[in-house]
């Protein structure tokens, strides 16, 4: 599949997915939208969330660094575990909204396991994520966008950057897995180079003799 057919792909996942992922957060009165029907949407969700998905996987590739000739990471069975638990803590925090100090707590604290020992670029694409998509909620919260019905100190929810760092480890193996350069022993062989066996050779077969 070409690159361009998969960006496509992704926005359309992006925006069927994280729709319904905020359905939940509706239905369950963690926010809503100002002058819509009771449980509604508005119009530009489904693109809102189609654009995120590419912004965030796009993103990523400034934090590949050596992962990318890692063929382990590089899995479909990876890509669907991770979109999984995305959408199981998302659920979350629609389930538990309740008891926002336990998710303050309890969503960092989980991704301690499946951070640990990882690369310094991995904390940092995982903080970018979280700060940014919690400072752009910000400003849709503050333009009327919509609104969080128990926001707390903020106009967002203090859990809100932890729900993003998993939101960042879904699109960095969409990233890894549909979007990164091939490894490198995935590759074919390269042509033999002046100076290398292979030039001995053509000159072997040139001559007649070694």
């Amino acid at each position: 599949m070409r690159n361009s057919l998969r960006w496509i792909v992704l926005f359309l996942l992006g925006a069927v997915v994280g729709t319904a992922l905020d359905r939940l957060h509706v239905i369950y009165g963690v926010l809503d939208y100002p002058g819509s029907a009771p449980f509604a949407q508005r119009l530009w969700v489904p693109p809102l969330f189609g654009g995120a998905a590419l912004l965030f996987v796009f993103g990523h590739r400034n934090f590949r660094g050596e992962s990318r000739h890692a063929k382990a990471e590089r899995s479909l069975l990876r890509v669907g575990l991770f979109i999984a638990l995305f959408a199981l803590v998302y659920f979350a925090t629609a389930a538990l909204h309740g008891h926002p100090l336990l998710l303050l707590i309890g969503l960092p604290l989980g991704m301690v396991p499946l951070l640990w020992g990882g690369p310094p670029r991995r904390y940092l694409h995982v903080a970018a994520i979280a700060l940014g998509g919690t400072l752009f909620e910000i400003a849709l919260v503050s333009i009327g966008g919509f609104r969080y019905l128990a926001p707390g100190l903020l106009p967002v929810p203090l859990w809100l950057p932890g729900l993003y760092l998993y939101a960042a480890l879904a699109t960095r193996e969409i990233d890894l897995a549909f979007f990164a350069p091939a490894a490198e022993h995935e590759r074919s062989p390269r042509a033999p180079t002046e100076g290398s066996g292979g030039a001995s050779q053509l000159q072997t077969n040139a001559t007649g003799r070694p």
